[in-house]
């Protein structure tokens, strides 16, 4: 009996470790979001480039308090987010401001709208790829 109190308070400490070391690799690989990104793809019929002239969306991330903001190529815009080890949900009502601008409205609207199809993310090195499901939507590199 001795012994099996002894097996199974060994097996709960090893549990209990590795559950302590996986949630700090998560919280760690979520906080690789934090910080400043700028968009360098979206997918589109039109390139990138032809859909932002004069200036390229910008996304900064603040996971502790859940929070995105940015230019959209013309606006601005704040919103909340939730993310977890893999996901990363933009459904959330995002506020923006309403300046009409020369160029880059079109490329903001497909911006706008394919933010809340996003549901997963990758962190490799300086680049963020934003996807749905398996698919990438966006691609970011870190700017600051």
């Amino acid at each position: 009996m001795k012994k099996l109190s002894i097996h199974c308070l060994t097996l709960v400490l090893i549990f209990a470790l590795f559950s302590c070391g996986e949630s700090k690799h998560a919280q760690k690989e979520i906080s690789s979001l934090d910080g400043s990104w700028q968009l360098v793809y979206i997918k589109n019929d039109k390139s990138t480039d032809e859909l932002f002239t004069a200036r390229k969306p910008t996304m900064i991330l603040n996971t502790t308090a859940e929070l995105i903001s940015g230019n959209a190529g013309c606006n601005s815009y704040s919103g909340t987010m939730k993310v977890s080890k893999k996901t990363i949900d933009l459904t959330a009502p995002m506020a923006a401001t309403k300046m009409m601008c020369a160029t880059n409205m079109e490329g903001e609207q497909v911006y706008l709208t394919t933010m809340p199809k996003v549901n997963a993310y990758i962190v490799i090195d300086n680049d963020l790829m934003l996807m749905e499901d398996a698919k990438t939507l966006m691609k970011f590199e870190r700017i600051r």
